[in-house]
């Protein structure tokens, strides 16, 4: 199983974090969970934690891991990813029922996001609870939807993982 990163923005980062110009903050953010993620990922971890100087998680969401991996702004239309329930009574996706792309009103611009939360399947403990869990199921099946090619790659990566759980979704 990967490891998570936790990281703790310093005092400057914060005031950046939470500027007042949106735009600023947003950059700001960007810049921040680009380099904290490349941190992360050189240290041979899938998940990671934005902190405030206080230690409270930031931006992505505090209570599911999905969430806090994707960009706020791709919040609005992948939260809805959480909410869609149990993925085994939506067996008729490919014939576009339900249509992931127009329900949530995906473009190309979501699809390393959808990845991210696709790949969170392979981590057991980072699954929310509930219907929930089925978020990554439907992350996938968005990508099929979106004919996302540059998806393949990181999904067929994560079926060791999954071979080894025995996990035959």
């Amino acid at each position: 199983m990967k490891r998570t990163l936790s990281y703790t923005l310093s005092e400057a980062e914060s005031v950046a974090w939470n500027h007042a110009d949106p735009d600023k903050a947003q950059r700001a953010r960007d810049e921040i969970v680009e380099r904290v993620g490349k941190q992360a990922a050189a240290e041979d971890c899938e998940v990671f934690l934005v902190n405030d100087v206080g230690g409270r998680e930031l931006g992505f969401g505090i209570t599911n891991p999905l969430r806090f991996l994707l960009k706020p702004m791709d919040l609005p239309s992948l939260e809805g990813l959480l909410h869609l329930g149990d993925a085994r009574k939506t067996s008729h996706w490919p014939e576009g029922n339900p249509d992931y792309v127009e329900k949530l009103g995906l473009t190309e611009e979501h699809v390393p996001a959808l990845i991210r939360a696709a790949l969170l399947w392979a981590d057991v403990d980072a699954r929310p609870e509930g219907d929930a869990v089925y978020a990554p199921i439907h992350a996938w099946r968005a990508l099929a939807q979106l004919g996302a090619v540059e998806a393949v790659e990181p999904l067929l990566g994560m079926l060791n993982t999954l071979n080894e759980q025995m996990d035959d979704w």
